[in-house]
């Protein structure tokens, strides 16, 4: 399975050094998707980040088309 990880932060920037040093990676290692979310009346703006390794992408691939050949045997 697929771990998918989410960082929320004031700003992009911050969210992505959160990423980056929490999972031990750099910018080529992994996959992400931005967000910003918009702040109502007392809320500020935020930025999100959702992650996913693309070691484990991988994997997960290999293992889903190993399943696939099997069955056509």
């Amino acid at each position: 399975m697929i771990k998918i990880y989410e960082y929320v932060e004031k700003t992009l920037e911050l969210a992505k050094e959160k990423m980056f040093y929490e999972l031990n990676v750099s910018e080529k290692d992994v996959l992400y998707k931005e967000e910003e979310e918009q702040g109502g009346l007392f809320k500020s703006k935020k930025a999100k980040l959702v992650v996913i390794l693309k070691d484990d992408l991988i994997e997960y691939l290999k293992e889903l088309l190993l399943d696939i050949v099997s069955k056509w045997e």
